[in-house]
């Protein structure tokens, strides 16, 4: 019980470690927006343990399927047609909250830099 406790609270104050982030990823879902937001139709997105990710809410363009998988410590994920990976660093704000923070690959990413916050579902 101490032990669990410990890594839990270690997580939630440091970025995520490659193996504690796919165990704290698959099979898990998580809202992209504060918890109680008045909006009936979050964007979220979820991690199923063979690689796969799906994302929806928030309207058409935000429903897509794709792969995701943990390189060098970060989070990364392909959509649709693409050949490139995007890669986040994850952090753990507080207990049951997420931050990826997008890893800039060029300057379209640094001018359109993504910052996602969000909870995961019970």
């Amino acid at each position: 019980m101490r032990l669990a406790l410990t890594v839990c609270l270690t997580l939630a104050a440091s970025p995520a470690l490659a193996e504690d982030l796919v165990t704290v990823l698959s099979g898990h879902k998580v809202i992209y927006a504060e918890p109680g937001a008045a909006d009936d139709n979050p964007p979220w997105q979820e991690w199923n343990p063979d690689g796969t990710t799906r994302t929806g809410g928030g309207g058409f363009l935000n429903r897509k399927s794709g792969h995701w998988k943990v390189d060098k410590g970060r989070y990364c994920e392909i959509f649709g047609v693409s050949e490139e990976w995007t890669c986040w660093k994850v952090t753990f704000p507080a207990k049951g909250r997420v931050r990826f923070w997008q890893i800039p690959r060029d300057m379209g990413d640094m001018l359109f830099h993504q910052d996602m916050k969000g909870y995961f579902t019970p």
